[in-house]
């Protein structure tokens, strides 16, 4: 309860609540091994190995290579 924590860090801790300094690997079979509520921040590159699932995606830029769109085929109305 008295400051930020760092693991690994070689500069001083800055304000964020956790800081760690180098990879960070979270190995586990259970659902959700990581939840944020709130905002994230990238600074440099995202990797994906599987899946996203979102409800909206907002972006400036996007770069998109090797998709597959798939769509139904509308229901007729009668």
């Amino acid at each position: 309860t008295g400051g930020p924590v760092g693991i690994g860090n070689t500069a001083a801790l800055t304000n964020q609540t956790l800081q760690v300094g180098s990879n960070v690997s979270i190995s586990d079979t259970g659902a959700d091994k990581l939840s944020v509520s709130g905002n994230v921040y990238v600074s440099k590159n995202l990797t994906v190995v599987d899946n996203i699932n979102v409800n909206e995606v907002h972006t400036r830029k996007i770069f998109i290579k090797n998709v597959d769109v798939v769509s139904e085929r509308p229901v007729k109305q009668r």
